[in-house]
């Protein structure tokens, strides 16, 4: 999880799995290679979860959501603490949560600085369907998502489900994914949708899940957007990491025709 962070990519991770997949701990490790290197770091969740990496906590119950922020507010908040951890409570109203995420959003593109050649803020979204799913998804984030390649601003994801009871994520954020880690998980449904989303990865049903009890770490599977190359990362019999390398998204042999049958269909490039 070392990938450089200052080259201007645009750097938005997705980190997806399953309960006790390992997520949030790969999730800590992408933040901890950012650690030194923004001004500014913004931690967004309903938890006390990765509030170390904040120097100021401000909880945003129901109350403060109806009665909103502002774009300036939230600003001069985050440029006085430099890292701040926002623990917005559930079930906030959406268009709260809305109004909300859109001046966090605008806040965190004044915080950065056009063309600049480096990440200047960092924003994590803890379960971030409840934050930029197609219900509460802001002008603000969008911002952010297409835009903060320019001025510096990246985001690390993290999520157990592309779609779910609650909200989906929404197709701006997925297509601006640069770099996505799917971690195991069970549910076949949302391994199905990975698959039809990716179709270079596997099954993520087939990693394996970390063992508490033996300290084994889990595996997981990274695809890189800027190189349009994806490996699965495994743990062999000792407990050591080794890469598998999958097939490269243009570079898959294309099904083979059978004699007198249709031609197989082009394949669209990634």
């Amino acid at each position: 999880m070392s990938q450089p962070v200052n080259d201007r990519r645009p750097y938005h991770w997705l980190v997806i799995g399953g309960t006790g997949s390992g997520k949030t701990y790969l999730a800590r490790q992408i933040i901890r290679v950012y650690a030194k290197k923004p001004d500014y770091i913004i931690v967004v969740n309903s938890s006390k979860q990765l509030r170390e990496f904040a120097r100021h906590h401000e909880v945003v119950d129901i109350a403060a959501l109806e009665a909103g922020f502002t774009t300036r507010e939230l600003y001069v908040l985050i440029k006085r603490h430099g890292a701040v951890h926002f623990e917005v409570s559930p079930g906030g109203d959406e268009k709260d949560i809305r109004r909300f995420m859109d001046c966090l959003g605008n806040a965190a593109m004044e915080l950065g600085r056009l063309e600049t050649n480096r990440c200047m803020v960092l924003m994590v979204l803890d379960e971030c369907q409840n934050y930029v799913g197609k219900k509460v998804f802001s002008r603000g984030m969008k911002r952010v998502y297409s835009e903060g390649r320019k001025f510096g601003v990246d985001t690390v994801n993290i999520t157990q489900q592309l779609a779910g009871d609650g909200d989906t994520i929404h197709m701006t954020v997925r297509r601006m994914i640069s770099v996505l880690v799917v971690c195991p998980m069970d549910e076949e449904a949302e391994r199905d949708r990975i698959q039809r989303t990716w179709s270079e990865l596997r099954d993520p049903g087939e990693l394996a899940f970390p063992d508490p009890k033996t300290h084994r770490p889990g595996e997981y599977m990274v695809r890189d957007r800027g190189s349009r190359r994806a490996c699965i990362v495994r743990v062999d019999a000792r407990g050591k990491r080794y890469t598998e390398p999958l097939f490269r998204a243009d570079q898959r042999p294309a099904p083979k025709r059978r004699r007198g049958g249709p031609a197989p269909p082009k394949r669209r490039a990634a």
